[in-house]
């Protein structure tokens, strides 16, 4: 189950599907952008409450230890570990889950749901789409493929897998239409 809840540049879903982090973060990236990358205190809350009404104890977020960063690669400028946290116990935990309004680092196998971000907004414009508010890009992408482009979803796919890529400042490769 996919549940939504709008804000002013993004939306949070929580999928209610208990998988690992790295399979999470594959899902968000395939059906959003990414794991949620939480950078306040009332962003926080936001996500905490959405938990809170939907009786989920706890969610995978997108941060992770590598040097401790975002899934999308961005800096973290707001924590907010639990008590004695980030640990790493055993060595072994390198991802990070909410719950009860704080985070904890723990071993990425571990199935929890989770938390996606979506932060595309299409514009009237067929090739052009905002990706944060005010900044817009221009991509030519020629696709072949046997899907459908004039289904809105079809569409939706492709925009999400321009924006991963963007973000990983367009390396040369394939898009791959699933």
């Amino acid at each position: 189950m996919i549940l939504e809840d709008e804000t002013k540049s993004s939306q949070y879903k929580l999928v209610t599907l208990a998988l690992t982090w790295q399979d999470a973060q594959y899902y968000c990236r395939l059906y959003y952008t990414d794991l949620v990358s939480v950078m306040s205190l009332s962003a926080n809350e936001e996500l905490m409450m959405i938990l809170k009404a939907n009786d989920v104890s706890a969610a995978w977020i997108g941060l992770y230890r590598e040097s401790w960063k975002w899934a999308d690669g961005s800096s973290i400028p707001f924590t907010l570990w639990s008590p004695q946290q980030p640990n790493n116990d055993n060595g072994s935990q390198a991802c990070v889950y909410m719950q009860g309004g704080s985070w904890n680092d723990w071993n990425c196998d571990t199935k929890f749901n989770f938390l996606c971000e979506e932060i595309i907004e299409e514009t009237s414009s067929e090739s052009t789409f905002s990706l944060t508010s005010g900044q817009k890009t221009v991509v030519k992408v020629m696709l072949l493929t046997n899907a459908d482009l004039a289904d809105k979803s079809v569409r939706q796919r492709v925009l999400r897998q321009v924006r991963v890529n963007k973000k990983r400042r367009f390396k040369a490769g394939l898009f791959l239409l699933l």
